[in-house]
């Protein structure tokens, strides 16, 4: 990433770094600062991370997976689709910073940010409908 950021034949704006995997690396800063804040080493072992969260939330592991690659390819598209279209990088670094502090306000209660995940979850559930719920009833094959 840095490679490419830094190359002067190369077009990729430096602020792209911070799009390439931004759940796991606003998960990490937003976890350290917030060890930190409370006197620990900043890479003491915890479940707080986003797919603890995530797990607790009901999501399953392949769930997990699926979500947490889908909104990183989908952060990068965004950023990439707003930066080839003109929009300023401080924008889009704005956007990370946002971003960060939306995630460290979240999760400075694991009900509220287990809670907001399990609201976002309901997007991706597919409701059980009564010949679902009779079939998953029956037992006798």
């Amino acid at each position: 990433i840095i490679r490419l950021t830094q190359h002067p034949l190369q077009r990729v704006d430096p602020v792209m770094a911070l799009w390439v995997l931004p759940v796991p690396l606003i998960d990490c800063l937003v976890l350290m600062l917030r060890r930190l804040r409370q006197g620990r080493s900043p890479f003491s072992a915890d479940h707080d991370h986003f797919h603890y969260l995530m797990r607790e939330a009901g999501f399953g592991p392949f769930c997990v997976a699926i979500t947490l690659s889908s909104v990183s390819v989908l952060y990068w598209l965004l950023v990439h689709l707003a930066l080839t279209n003109g929009v300023a990088p401080v924008f889009v670094f704005a956007s990370f910073v946002g971003l960060c502090l939306f995630w460290y306000w979240l999760t400075a209660s694991r009900e509220r940010a287990v809670g907001f995940l399990r609201t976002m979850g309901q997007f991706w559930r597919r409701p059980v409908s009564n010949l679902d719920q009779r079939a998953s009833d029956d037992t006798s094959i």
